[in-house]
């Protein structure tokens, strides 16, 4: 899976230490962390112990995750990744996040379309799942548009602060 992906307007190459300053950029907005369920990162340090560990998880073959890269201007405005590759059910999981500036430009979908393609036509996944907080709409919204259908409701799933938050999870079949 660790393959530069591209379309016409962004590229997704595999993470590295490169994009560390637009990653901080965004990962220091309290609004990006708005359905997560940890918190901001407040120094660029918490941003770089936080990559690396998603370069490490990235050697694994069960995982990979993207930088999403504006082909005009070369800025990272986000992340995408592929996890919890199971081989034997042909299934994984895509999670994802975008800068809050670029919200409502397109780029996920763009990002997502990629990814899907990726994944059905060249790893031959059968089965990709999402799993999202159930009070974050605009998620919601981008993966049904992608052709995601909703599963079900994973009940107090997310432990934000001190609450517990239910998720849905969505699927697309690669029929």
């Amino acid at each position: 899976m660790k393959k530069i992906l591209t379309n016409k307007k962004i590229v997704l190459v595999p993470i590295s230490m490169k994009y560390l300053d637009d990653i901080h950029e965004y990962s220091s907005n309290p609004i990006f962390f708005k359905y997560f369920e940890y918190n901001f990162f407040k120094t660029k340090n918490e941003t770089r112990k936080y990559l690396k560990k998603i370069i490490v998880i990235s050697k694994k073959n069960i995982n990979q995750y993207w930088a999403i890269i504006l082909k005009k201007n070369k800025k990272c405005i986000g992340t995408i990744c592929a996890k919890n590759l199971n081989k034997r059910t042909r299934s994984v999981e895509v999670g994802y996040g975008i800068n809050p500036d670029f919200w409502n430009k397109g780029y996920f979908s763009l990002s997502l379309k990629i990814l899907i393609k990726h994944l059905f036509e060249k790893i031959k996944i059968k089965r990709i799942y999402a799993k999202t907080s159930i009070k974050n709409k605009a998620s919601i919204k981008g993966l049904k548009k992608n052709g995601f259908r909703i599963e079900g409701k994973m009940k107090s799933f997310y432990k934000v602060g001190y609450k517990y938050v239910d998720a849905i999870l969505l699927a697309k079949i690669n029929f």
